[in-house]
């Protein structure tokens, strides 16, 4: 059965930013980054490549359950326990910002 992934507000707002943090440069390679990253997403649950890692900042902590994959630099965080066959994206965020900050 193919998984379900369902972006959080929080998660469409972060690529949202990342969009016009790249337009500034250049609105072609903006569109072009955001797509590859929501089809990778999308490409990696359907193809369950791997169960992607637990996230290192919040281990032994009550979000212990989430998971992450890296897409060029970002991270992807996600539940996978939120109902059974879908993904839920809690948020996308460059891998050199602290994760505490965000969640």
């Amino acid at each position: 059965m193919e998984e379900k992934v369902i972006w959080s507000q929080k998660s469409e707002d972060y690529l949202e930013r990342t969009f016009q943090f790249i337009a500034v440069d250049s609105e072609v390679y903006a569109l072009r980054f955001i797509t590859s990253l929501i089809q990778y997403t999308y490409d990696y649950f359907s193809r369950k490549i791997s169960p992607g890692r637990k996230v290192p900042e919040f281990a032994n902590t009550p979000l212990s359950f989430l998971k992450e994959i890296i897409f060029k630099g970002y991270r992807i965080i996600y539940d996978d326990s939120f109902e059974e066959d879908k993904i839920f994206i809690v948020i996308v965020i460059n891998g050199r910002q602290k994760l505490e900050k965000h969640i």
